[in-house]
């Protein structure tokens, strides 16, 4: 029991210090030919793979002063390997690069602080495209919490 309530409040405060109202970093764009290679993992970048959907997914998330910044993922879609890249303030994704979820067509989205798209739709990009690059974003942002909360409970 004891455990459970020491587990619980690490995964509480790796979800508070995510929410903190610290200014965001603009994302700074990754060339496709150095999306091969991720961050290593370090104090502010935690390295995971993950598997959902069918897509398999090799991501670093980067944290600044424990708060998550941005993850940079490369998921592999058949044989086509596609890179995107999410900027996060507290909770809310602000920013995405990168190909769409399923095909290697690029595209750039930016939103406000109330989920509202402010840029980047456009002829080649429908409303399935952004639910679904905002429904991964929330996957990514989630997994990579729950492994930091992890990482905190076995340290």
């Amino acid at each position: 029991m004891h455990r459970s309530k020491h587990f619980a409040a690490i995964v509480v405060a790796c979800l508070f210090a995510s929410c903190a109202k610290e200014p965001a970093k603009p994302v700074a764009s990754v060339p496709a030919d150095t999306a091969a290679s991720l961050p290593a993992e370090s104090a502010d970048v935690l390295r995971a793979k993950l598997t959902a959907g069918g897509i398999a997914t090799e991501y670093a998330a980067l944290f600044e002063a424990d708060q998550l910044g941005s993850i940079l993922e490369r998921r592999s879609v058949g044989s086509a390997t596609l890179d995107g890249e999410y900027a996060f303030k507290g909770a809310r994704l602000i920013e995405y690069r990168g190909a769409k979820v399923g095909d290697a067509a690029q595209v750039e989205l930016q939103f406000d602080m109330q989920g509202i798209l402010q840029s980047g739709q456009g002829p080649n990009v429908s409303e399935e495209d952004i639910r679904a690059i905002r429904n991964r974003a929330q996957l990514l942002r989630s997994h990579a919490l729950a492994q930091c909360a992890t990482k905190m409970h076995q340290q």
